[in-house]
């Protein structure tokens, strides 16, 4: 939901396709890092005719807010406001992805709290990249600035894009290179990544 997804109002009727070229076709995309782990696939998808509380107490942030316990800050006014949020990343957001999202979840907002920082090729030529089709990196940097817009609506969001077309730089020192610009920009209260350490674990 908000990753490429259409507006449930605006979707057109889908063409009837056969179950096993459906199959199939959803075998094509579940990432290969899955099919080589144990992690289970279902089937159950989340009921997008449901919005605003409804759909945020289900799926989004009123149910991250309750699990973690954050309704007394809420209650006392606390939503981010003068906060600055640091997201470290290696892909770049779409606006129409976080709108998606935010409508769905009952959010009024718009993208202008969303700060975007290009700390390895600049912003054309992440354009560039955010042309490929759907990718872990896109899908993670979408799901990581949706989430912390929507558990704090009033807080600013930093996302460093650490990215090269052009492989200038290796992964992990393009990680590092984000973290310093971030600490360096001292901008940020919070500095948070979603990365796990498979580089570093397979010893590259």
């Amino acid at each position: 939901i908000g990753v490429y997804a259409p507006n449930p109002k605006t979707k057109k009727a889908a063409k009837k396709t056969p179950a096993k070229k459906k199959a199939a076709k959803k075998a094509a995309y579940i990432p290969s890092i899955l099919k080589s782990a144990d992690v289970p696939v279902s089937d159950n998808k989340p009921n997008t005719n449901v919005t605003g509380n409804a759909f945020s107490k289900k799926y989004g942030a009123l149910k991250f807010a309750d699990r973690y316990q954050l309704n007394n800050l809420y209650d006392n006014g606390l939503e981010g406001q003068g906060q600055r949020i640091g997201i470290i990343s290696d892909s770049i957001v779409h606006n129409q992805d976080l709108k998606i999202y935010w409508a769905q979840n009952g959010i009024h907002d718009n993208p202008n709290r969303i700060h975007r920082i290009y700390t390895i090729d600049n912003r054309k030529a992440m354009q560039k990249e955010s042309k490929i089709g759907g990718t872990i990196p896109k899908t993670e940097a979408a799901l990581d600035v949706e989430s912390a817009s929507s558990v704090a609506p009033k807080a600013d969001i930093d996302i460093y894009s650490g990215y090269s077309n052009n492989n200038l730089t290796s992964l992990p020192s393009a990680y590092y290179t984000s973290f310093m610009q971030a600490i360096s920009n001292d901008l940020d209260h919070q500095i948070s990544t979603s990365y796990s350490p498979a580089i570093e674990s397979l010893g590259v």
